[in-house]
């Protein structure tokens, strides 16, 4: 049912604090902080100290002048106690409690009379201080709703005193509109039909005005029940309202049955449009009627307005009923009533019932009105005389605006006007004041505490400012924000326009960035005056400002001078504030302007940053601490020649957070402390680190893991961000070992020596370690994906970042100590397999770039050849399985090249029937290609948007073809005869992208996967010559990669066609002169390629030469080409393009078959009496200025044999 009563309308006061709920506290301390701006003294202030607090003593309350004393300490057992009287207190105030309902409900509703419940009803009309008869009926309706419904509804009918009646239609109405878990059929459908029949006579019999809001709201929610079942619906209450809105007359009686309807037609839910042929018949003329009523001049406003409200409802209805034209003029009518009415409370009526019909699937009633919505909306959150719910209740209309109609708001703010910006901007600005100085914003170790105060208006606000900065015009609205805040915001004495100019420059950052860049020496002047602001909201919004700056890399780059300003100040507000919200801010701040910083420029502040967190790290509170350990985590590593001083300083603070007895273990700051001190022996090699450091920093990180919790997902991702730093550090330890020899000034040098130190002190316990730690890996790692669905969003994501780092660890773990890990191998390798299908591409990513490690351990760490076949085809068979199951492109590209790596691992392991999968996969891939290949092409025939030719660079996955491609060659180079009994599927899968419904793109790729294949396999070329050499010789003027692979061919085909080759050798010559002509020909960026093509063709023409010169002289079927070549000019044009030097892999082909001929002192290519033998020195001669890339070691000795022997050549 609609909400339609002002009963239910909008409470504007409960939405200004969003800490409404909490319990009130008094006002936040009018003091500002001892504050020294940083260029306003020679010296920047020292850091306040903190005295110490006794560990028994109660925490600390803002709001209490610190120089009273302390409140006695209420002992823990003391507030258990209470808490429990509590509880027992109110249960005994409880109706379920104190009186056993049974006997109650049998009573008054197994009984045929209604009188015991008249009299239960009237003893509680006169004693509303008496709770448990309340109690009472609230459990009867929700427990027994069938029974004390049908109760209530004969009483209605009896007609009893007015204040009976007035109780029973509000428990049934209580009773109707109640569900059971939002179950709508906890009333049965057989109840709903006796109801409804009793409650509409009563509703038509009632004559008190009084009760009939009430009652109609009633039969409204008792017809949204009914129409929740397949009952035909409700045609006697329809018929009804029609009767009712039809009278003519102006009696009492037929006014009051007029008022009836409308009401009965206003509550009525306008989502159920059953009874289609009732509508069909009735719902023009009603409309009529209802807006004859309405353009009458009537001076009883009540009547008015429930005529708008049955014209609301019909409005509702009109899209479903397929009566458009009708809902687009109510809708207009209710344009007009907001923009011109003069009563208020009727115009925060409209307007509300705006926002609720828009989340309705509304297209066809708006009818291209929304400028004009917007337009009108605009006008009431502007006008300054407008209540304050009144202009919120504008903006919120706007926004369910643009929830219902995604992109809406989008298209009207990039249309506006400079005039229409500025006021978009200044109604943003005013909402943007919605902001109290909450004193739960002091509440430090309170979540969100630092939003405390802000009110929906200030959320409406920031909507709107996000709808300008995102979609407005950056060129006029950045200068237009910036000039409001220069002139008006940023030197206010109200703190609130301070604030709200520091969250528009915030929100700027996030939508403007070129803009902001352009603009940024104006806002470094409006964001330093907020730094020296005295009001800690205002200053903690200028930090989280130059955060957000920062993050979106939007200060100059420069100089880096305005990062060095930055710090400075921030620096400084470390040291001169007491507010912890403040000083964490300010923390992370710093820790993004170290990180985007160059390095150089940050020598100058390295120190003094150290220093400050060091001091933090003394602080009481555990998350300003967490925030310096990270902070200090980065500077040790961006900046190590600073932070070399503080090296052992920094080990040894961190050691006493990690060994210190805590009364409270505070877990996540422990396992940061180890992740620094990790990052730390990583990056410097000036730690003074003994053995029995490292072994309590293991023992550590052990004892740590033994006390987490099972949700503690976000300290188990830093554990294990520690154990890959280890590994990190024992792998180059490792390496270290057996490396050439550096120079002892290298810094290089002395970093290595640093890291090999921790492997030196452990030796072979760092593997004793690793099995520790193997529980709490695999535990990790085998967190199940189903636990996520009743979590918080923060908790899922740190759920899942725990069990991607425990993969990372268990495959870095895999190789390091391959021994120790082995009898862990099948269990750890079942994992990583089941997560290769995962919903969570993080973890399938992890898992999938694991298995070559994997498989690496299995080779060096098990011994038993059985267990390690068994285990390196499962793991390439799970990958296999998943890479046939995968939709998503860059992981299947990312399956296939790690299949790659796997066959180069472990392809001697591999069955039969494994290689037959993978070949089996191959052609799945390339005909769901050649499908998809097929959907596109028909796509553009039809002219599909988005699908015509051009507007694409690529082929769908193409790059997936690319590396099923590298899969080919790799098994066909790996496995050779072992995949002869699987390649004949193959062959035919590639030759089928031949047929004429494919582009011409896809076939030349054909091409290019034929030439791979058919070398290896050439008993098979011949059931496949005809078409392959048809594809060869075609044309492909437009593709460089087309016409190399068609060079290759035709050399393929030379070497293995056979005498079906025979037939077309001068077609094939004429195509590799063309081919030859044409890549010498290609000039710039791609003239290598270009040459590439011709040193292939090259080498092709040599292979015809090398097996089919008898059939150069003119071709069988002469019609076939118009060339005819004869022997000596082919042989002398192919020597005059020797040597060839650019693709070298050929040019070695192609010289080692010159000088195969020369040896066996070939006639034809020495020509008549050797002619062409000076020709041919010079090209030897040439070929041996790069020996080395250009021919082998045979054929360099023969070249050597031949100029020496020819009249000492050489």
């Amino acid at each position: 049912m609609e909400e339609s009563s002002s009963s239910r309308r909008r409470n504007f006061s409960t939405m200004e604090a969003s800490s409404s709920s909490e319990p009130p506290r008094p006002s936040s301390p009018s003091f500002s902080p001892p504050y020294s701006p940083p260029y306003s003294a020679p010296y920047s202030p020292p850091l306040l100290d903190s005295p110490p607090r006794d560990p028994n003593a109660p925490p600390r309350d803002p709001y209490r002048d610190p120089d009273s004393p302390c409140p006695p300490r209420i002992p823990y057992y003391q507030l258990v106690s209470e808490k429990r009287r509590k509880i027992e207190c109110k249960r005994d105030q409880s109706i379920l409690h104190s009186l056993d309902i049974q006997p109650t409900a049998t009573s008054l509703l197994e009984s045929n009379s209604v009188e015991l419940l008249e009299i239960f009803i009237n003893e509680m009309i006169q004693n509303p201080e008496n709770k448990s008869l309340v109690q009472m009926f609230d459990s009867l309706a929700f427990h027994y709703p069938n029974s004390f419904s049908l109760k209530l509804a004969r009483l209605l009918l009896l007609d009893p005193p007015l204040r009976i009646r007035n109780e029973v239609v509000l428990l049934l109405n209580e009773t109707l509109a109640q569900t059971h878990r939002n179950d709508l059929h906890k009333i049965s459908s057989g109840v709903l039909l006796k109801l409804k029949e009793s409650i509409l006579e009563s509703f038509k019999i009632e004559l008190e005005e009084v009760l009939l809001p009430l009652m109609s709201e009633t039969v409204a929610n008792l017809a949204s029940r009914i129409y929740a079942y397949p009952l035909g619906g409700w045609l006697e209450l329809l018929q009804y309202i029609v009767s009712c809105i039809s009278l003519n007359s102006y009696d009492d009686d037929s006014v009051l049955m007029q008022r009836k309807g409308l009401m009965l037609l206003a509550d009525l839910s306008s989502s159920n449009v059953q009874n289609g042929d009732f509508w069909k018949n009735h719902y023009r003329d009603l409309y009529e009627n209802l807006l004859a009523r309405f353009v009458v001049e009537n001076p009883n406003e009540n009547l008015q307005a429930l005529t708008f409200n049955a014209l609301h409802t019909m409005m509702g209805m009109a899209q479903s009923l397929g009566e458009s034209e009708i809902g687009s003029a109510i809708f207009s009518m209710l344009l007009d009533c907001i923009g011109h009415h003069s009563n208020e409370d009727i115009v925060l009526k409209r307007v509300q019932d705006l926002g609720n019909f828009f989340p309705k699937d509304v297209v066809g009633v708006m009818n291209g009105k929304e400028e004009r919505v917007f337009q009108v909306m605009l006008q009431i959150a502007e006008n300054e005389v407008a209540s304050e719910e009144l202009r919120y209740a504008a903006v919120n209309a706007l926004q369910e605006l643009d929830g219902a109609k995604v992109g809406l708001m989008k298209k009207l703010i990039k249309e506006l006007s400079y005039d229409d910006a500025q006021r978009v901007l200044k109604v943003s600005l005013y909402f943007l004041l919605g902001i109290e100085d909450d004193p739960l914003w002091f509440e430090f170790e309170m979540k969100r505490s630092v939003f405390a105060g802000l009110s929906a208006r200030f959320k409406l606000g920031e909507s709107l400012l996000n709808w300008l900065s995102f979609e407005g015009d950056g060129s006029m609205i950045v200068p237009m924000a910036i000039e409001s805040l220069k002139t008006t915001y940023s030197a206010s004495i109200d703190w609130r326009k301070r604030h709200a100019g520091m969250i528009v420059i915030a929100a700027l950052a996030d939508g403007q960035k070129y803009e902001v860049m352009m603009c940024f020496v104006e806002i470094e002047k409006l964001l330093i005056e907020s730094l020296h602001d005295r009001h800690h909201r205002v200053l903690w919004a200028a930090i989280n400002t130059l955060r957000r700056l920062t993050e979106r890399s939007l200060l100059p780059q420069a100089h880096y001078k305005y990062h060095m300003k930055f710090l400075s100040e921030l620096i400084a507000i470390i040291k001169s504030t007491s507010y912890p919200q403040i000083q964490v801010e300010a923390v992370l701040a710093i820790r993004l302007l170290v990180t985007n910083c160059h390095l150089e420029s940050m020598a100058s502040f390295g120190e003094e940053l150290v220093i400050v967190m060091l001091e933090l790290l003394k602080n009481e509170k555990e998350k300003i601490q967490e925030e310096a350990v990270d902070t200090l985590k980065s500077v040790a590593v961006l900046i190590p020649t600073n932070f070399r001083k503080h090296c052992n300083a920094t080990t040894i603070t961190l050691s006493a957070i990690l060994f210190e007895d805590h009364s409270i273990p505070k877990k996540l700051l422990r396992a940061k402390s180890l992740e620094c001190i990790s990052s730390i022996l990583l990056t410097n090699a000036f730690v003074d680190f003994n053995k029995q450091d490292a072994v309590d920093f293991m023992d550590s990180l052990m004892s740590l893991e033994g006390i987490l919790h099972r949700r503690d997902y976000l300290v188990r991702t830093h554990i294990l961000k520690v154990q890959l730093c280890l590994f990190e550090f024992n792998n180059r330890s490792f390496i270290m070992r057996t490396p050439p020899s550096l120079p002892t000034f290298s810094s290089t040098a002395i970093t290595m020596q640093a890291l090999d130190q921790f492997c030196q002190f452990l030796g072979q316990d760092i593997d004793s370690y690793i099995i520790k730690l193997m529980p709490m890996l695999v535990r990790s790692a085998q967190l199940d994906l189903d636990l996520k669905s009743n979590m918080p969003a923060n908790d899922s994501s740190l759920f899942e970042n725990e069990r991607v780092q425990a993969l990372n660890v268990l495959s870095n773990f895999a190789v390091r100590s391959s021994e120790v890990f082995s009898p862990h191998m099948p269990w750890v390798s079942k994992i990583f397999r089941r997560w290769l299908s995962c919903p969570s591409s993080e973890t399938q990513k992890a898992s999938v770039s694991a298995l070559p490690n994997l498989l690496l351990s299995v080779n060096s760490g098990e011994n038993d050849e059985l267990k390690q076949c068994t285990l390196h085809n499962s793991i390439v068979q799970s990958l296999v399985e998943a890479l046939h199951k995968e939709t998503d492109d860059t992981m299947s590209i990312s399956m296939l090249k790690t299949l790659l790596t796997c066959i180069q691992i472990s392809a001697p392991a591999f069955t039969p029937e494994l290689i037959k999968m993978i070949v089996d996969e191959i052609n799945h891939i390339l005909s769901m290609w050649s499908q998809k290949v097929i959907e596109s092409v028909r796509a553009q025939e039809a002219g599909i948007p988005g699908t015509s030719e051009g507007e694409s660079e690529y082929l769908p996955d193409e790059e997936i073809i690319q590396n099923a491609k590298l899969l080919i060659t790799t098994m066909v180079e790996i496995f050779e005869d072992g995949l002869s009994q699987f390649v004949d599927d193959l062959f035919s899968t590639v030759a089928h992208l031949w047929g004429n419904d494919f582009p011409d793109r896809v076939k030349a790729i054909a091409v290019s996967i034929f030439n791979i294949i058919a070398p290896n396999f050439p008993d098979k070329l011949q059931l496949y010559h005809d078409i392959y050499t048809y594809e060869l010789l075609k044309t492909r003027d437009n593709s460089l990669h087309a016409q190399l692979e068609s060079a290759r061919g035709i050399g393929i085909c030379a070497m293995f066609g056979g005498h079906y080759f025979k037939t077309i050798v001068n077609v094939a010559i004429s195509r590799l002169y063309s081919l030859i002509d044409n890549g010498l020909a290609i000039t710039g960026e791609e003239s290598r390629d270009g040459a590439m093509i011709s040193d292939m063709a090259v080498s092709s023409l040599g292979k015809i030469l090398e097996f089919h010169r008898e059939n150069i002289d003119g071709p069988e079927c002469p019609e076939v080409c118009s060339f005819l070549f004869f022997e000596k000019q082919v042989i002398q044009g192919w020597l005059n393009f020797f040597p060839l030097t650019t693709d070298l892999h050929e040019a070695r082909n192609a010289h080692g078959l010159l000088c195969s001929m020369l040896k066996r002192k070939d006639a034809d290519v020495l020509g008549p009496n050797k002619e062409n033998l000076p020709q041919i020195v010079s090209i030897l001669r040439a070929i041996l200025l790069r020996s080395e890339e250009l021919v082998t070691e045979e054929t360099f000795a023969e070249i050597i044999e031949f100029l020496s022997s020819h009249d000492g050549g050489l």
